[in-house]
């Protein structure tokens, strides 16, 4: 395996596993098996909660996700490259977006002790 599908199999699994744990368009898929509104919460017993953790915790998920494209690149490198180029981009795109966010509303800034003694 080439570092490249390596690197894009890695953000992939990352954006994959944040979508379907926390975003709003997916929480019909974790409502079965979570109690809470925002589909955060899983159910207390059974079957119920082993499936509502997995699908609540992203690092959870994760290895499932990981392992499921790392086969599919075994089997059908191609059209698993194009995957998760497409979900790969998406990754790096949230990250762009939260760096752009922090730049936009900025780093709250120390004082200097000169500064703080003005004062």
């Amino acid at each position: 395996m080439r570092f490249t599908d390596l690197a894009l199999i890695a953000l992939s699994t990352y954006k994959l596993s944040r979508l379907i744990t926390k975003e709003d368009v997916t929480a019909f898929v974790r409502a079965p098996v979570t109690d809470d509104p925002e589909a955060q919460q899983p159910k207390p017993h059974g079957m119920g909660r082993v499936l509502g953790e997995l699908v609540t915790c992203p690092y959870c998920i994760g290895l499932w996700i990981s392992s499921g494209l790392a086969g599919a690149h075994v089997v059908a490198p191609r059209e698993t490259r194009f995957f998760t180029t497409i979900f790969g981009s998406y990754a790096v795109s949230d990250f762009l977006h939260a760096g752009f966010v922090r730049l936009k509303e900025g780093t709250p800034r120390t004082p200097t002790p000169r500064e703080e003694g003005a004062a």
